[in-house]
């Protein structure tokens, strides 16, 4: 990974494209690869400035038609994610396994029968007309967001993968420019990434409302309000990212906050959307509001042992002086996702036990 981090040039996500010029791109290689042509020889993970001379609109088509094949939906959402790093990224497959922390050979498996899918199905690797793009673009997204999501929890691997999302969530921009959803989650993400020098710090997670507000990057927060002042009619991406800029203000407008929460979870059926409704409610009600809005989450199988759900209470259960708060935060450290996570809820039980004591 050394060589794509020392082409990247310093400065605000917002200063230049899509966070890392001089990234790999994908390969010549990428197309005959995934139809089942793959050569020995060939290492479609390396390129180098494949697209150096090129004209830059039909390189982004080209980027575009990729991505769209490596997320068609008749792939596993699995596969959609690991073709999208290997191919698009330009990951190599033992990059590719320890993002997505699989082993190597559960990953090359993965990559072999997704190919042979998009082979055998006919997939084709051309940007379908204009009319039919918003369709196809949902899947492309999800995996986006994904990867995102996945980066966005892991201090050590997880900046650069954020920044991957970002650079691609770009390209997927630059062709659908009036995609409201599409700008908002490229919005979204920059909103998000802004936070990353304050919320890890030497390796801890640091909370939101402890957060050095002076190490976010303001030009890429400003960059994402205009991004999302261009969206008439959000949708679920675009209640996510009003919800992020409003949380990201010195003064959090919960109430607002959580009634955006509620509209959201009208157009997005997750439970984790519930989960962070009961926490803004908490906060604009008062913790034992809270706690009635997270009780119908406790019996949800989807939910009931993740640690979102398990923080949210533990955090609920703290604020309302309840006892239960410092068993609360470990049992959501048992269940962490990192071991900095589970380092950071271990000192919340920490704190909310002297707080108990004092």
């Amino acid at each position: 990974m050394a060589d794509r981090r020392a082409a990247r040039p310093a400065g605000s996500l917002a200063h230049h494209d899509g966070v890392a010029q001089g990234r790999r791109r994908p390969a010549p290689a990428a197309v005959p690869l995934l139809n089942g042509e793959e050569r020995a020889d060939v290492d479609p993970g390396t390129g180098g400035e494949q697209f150096s001379g090129r004209d830059p609109i039909a390189a982004a088509d080209e980027v575009l038609a990729l991505t769209l094949a490596c997320c068609h939906p008749a792939l596993s959402p699995e596969a959609q994610v690991a073709l999208t790093l290997r191919h698009v990224i330009g990951l190599t497959d033992r990059e590719v396994a320890g993002r997505l922390l699989v082993a190597g050979p559960t990953l090359t498996k993965r990559l072999v029968r997704a190919r042979a899918k998009i082979r055998d199905a006919g997939i084709g690797f051309e940007v379908p007309p204009t009319e039919h793009l918003p369709g196809r673009v949902q899947e492309v997204r999800t995996v986006v967001h994904l990867l995102f999501t996945q980066g966005y929890a892991d201090p050590a691997l997880g900046r650069e993968m954020c920044e991957e999302a970002i650079w691609l969530g770009r390209q997927v921009h630059r062709m659908l420019p009036d995609d409201g959803e599409t700008t908002a989650l490229l919005a979204l993400m920059l909103l998000h990434h802004s936070r990353w020098a304050a919320r890890w710090v030497n390796g801890q997670l640091v909370p939101y409302d402890r957060q050095d507000r002076a190490r976010w990057d303001v030009a890429a927060v400003e960059q994402a309000k205009q991004l999302l002042a261009g969206v008439d009619e959000p949708g679920a991406y675009g209640l996510h990212a009003a919800i992020a800029l409003l949380r990201a203000a010195t003064e959090p407008r919960w109430p607002l906050i959580a009634d955006l929460y509620t509209a959201l979870a009208r157009l997005d059926e997750s439970p984790v959307v519930r989960v962070n409704r009961a926490v803004a409610v908490g906060r604009a009600d008062g913790p034992q509001a809270g706690l009635a809005a997270l009780a119908p989450l406790l019996d949800d199988s989807r939910v009931s042992g993740s640690v979102s759900l398990l923080a949210a209470q533990a955090e609920l259960l703290e604020r309302a002086g309840h006892q239960g708060a410092e068993d609360g935060w470990l049992r959501a450290a048992d269940v962490a996702r990192s071991g900095a996570e589970r380092q950071h809820l271990i000192v919340r039980a920490r704190r909310a036990a002297a707080a108990r004591r004092a």
